[in-house]
């Protein structure tokens, strides 16, 4: 009697796609030198019992077995080695593997890490790898691996390599050390990943969270938290400064354009001031770098760096103002903007806040000096800031 199968989605329960029905077993031929018979040689499992197979091929999770008969059992596939297991693994995360032999010195990688890293044809040392490490991580990578052979635990970290066409990569290494039976040191194995995609996308993440959506220069925390960092990575080389750039009127110019005005006002100081420090004869040797941000809503400052003495200070300031003299548009209205400067350096301030505070409270000693627009921090302008917010 047909024993039915269960349908595959799809089909109709009307017409089932096959059925099963006993046969008798053929007749045995025969016996060869090996011990079985012309059918059995034909049909017989290969994993022994002379049990016998249908031809099934799996449909949605459904073994289906075909009308063509019975076919032998497929000899079975080979066993992985841990070796083979951990090679699909890693090809399967898209990992390089690399290893160092202590006793020679020498590396091997894999054709991935190899890849990865951008090394060239043969490279079979650490040297090969840490040349084409970006400068600013090359000394912290090169000291981890020289403490990798005494090192108790494993290490990872994050790193740039500079790819075929000049581009710098992320990258990310792994790495342990193994012992001998007599717990001594005898290589260094580890991995390569890939993760610039990572990491550039974490980038425009930051971005968002630190740029000022309508100028599009870094906002306040991201200004304050880059002056921070540049004062404490700074050296001897002079010092730093803030220019405090705030614009005058701003009532007067909501009221005649409004709020929309200020912003287009707002986007167009930005774009000048950013066109300035962009030029390459701006500061004229007199510092070695510039940044910009937006600190407040109609306020500006610049970061600068490597200051050596007041009067490149009062230059550039000047310079500043003579760039903002031009007037900007808003539709078929000329405008004409007017800025105060302060100006505070990093001598007279112990944090990044208090820094910017200081050129801001400057800010008010210029507006309070009819016959410049430039103002230098001192503690009574700032005393005189405190009361006008007191009051």
């Amino acid at each position: 009697m047909p024993l039915p199968l269960p349908h595959p989605h799809g089909m109709s329960a009307s017409e089932p796609p096959f059925s099963l029905s006993a046969r008798a077993r053929p007749a045995a031929g025969p016996r060869a030198d090996d011990g079985t018979t012309s059918d059995e040689s034909a049909h017989a499992d290969p994993g022994g019992d002379d049990a016998w197979m249908f031809n099934a091929t799996p449909i949605l999770g459904v073994p289906v077995i075909s009308q063509s008969g019975f076919e032998p059992k497929r000899a079975r596939a080979p066993q992985l080695t841990p070796d083979d297991l951990r090679a699909l693994a890693l090809t399967a995360t898209d990992l390089g593997v690399w290893e160092w032999n202590l006793s020679t010195a020498s590396v091997r990688y894999s054709s991935l890490a190899a890849d990865i890293l951008a090394l060239p044809a043969g490279a079979e040392t650490l040297e090969a790898w840490i040349e084409r490490v970006h400068p600013f991580d090359a000394a912290r990578l090169s000291s981890l691996l020289a403490g990798a052979p005494s090192a108790q635990r494993g290490f990872q970290v994050e790193h740039r390599v500079r790819g075929r066409i000049g581009d710098y990569r992320w990258v990310k290494m792994t790495a342990r050390l193994v012992r001998d039976g007599g717990g001594v040191p005898v290589r260094v194995v580890g991995t390569i990943e890939d993760i610039h995609e990572r990491k550039s996308a974490e980038v425009k993440v930051r971005e968002l969270e630190t740029r000022d959506p309508s100028s599009g220069l870094a906002n306040r925390a991201a200004f304050l938290s880059r002056l921070d960092t540049s004062r404490m990575e700074s050296g001897t080389a002079g010092f730093d400064a803030v220019l405090y750039i705030s614009i005058d009127d701003v009532a007067r110019i909501s009221a005649g354009l409004g709020q929309a005005g200020v912003e287009s006002i707002v986007r167009g100081v930005a774009e000048r001031l950013s066109r300035w420090l962009d030029r390459p004869d701006i500061l004229g040797g007199r510092v070695t770098s510039a940044s910009l941000g937006r600190v407040e809503t109609t306020d500006f400052a610049v970061h600068l760096t490597a200051v050596r003495d007041g009067d490149e200070l009062q230059a550039v300031a000047a310079d500043a103002l003579r760039v903002l003299r031009e007037p900007l548009y808003f539709g078929p209205d000329e405008v004409f903007v007017h800025v105060h400067v302060g100006i505070a350096t990093s001598l007279d301030a112990h944090e990044a806040i208090e820094l910017l505070d200081n050129a801001r409270s400057a800010v008010a000693r210029a507006r309070a000096d009819a016959r410049s627009r430039i103002g230098f921090f001192s503690l009574s302008a700032k005393s005189d800031a405190l009361d006008s917010v007191r009051l």
